[in-house]
């Protein structure tokens, strides 16, 4: 039973670094802001690539920013719709 009640603490102990962690990195991602200048010819390469990435979501999406673009609030839109969650 001893044995037991140590792995409960180290697990619980485990989640919370793990929470903790996951707080700092979401608070860090919030911090960057990418403006990309495209490649002559092909300036929204990046967006269509972004765009594909949204819209093939089968399960879940999971944005962290404290921004959206209006090239994507329609790719997101079209993902809440068919039902998945955002």
């Amino acid at each position: 039973m001893d044995r037991i009640s140590q792995l409960r603490l180290e697990n619980t102990k485990l989640r919370d670094k793990v929470n903790d962690l996951e707080q700092k990195i979401i608070s860090i991602v919030g911090l960057i802001e990418l403006f990309p200048s495209g490649i002559e010819g092909k300036k929204e390469a990046l967006n269509e690539k972004i765009s594909s990435v949204i819209n093939s979501t089968a399960s879940s999406l999971k944005i962290i920013t404290p921004k959206i673009g209006p090239f994507y609030y329609e790719d997101i839109l079209n993902v809440a719709n068919r039902g998945i969650p955002v």
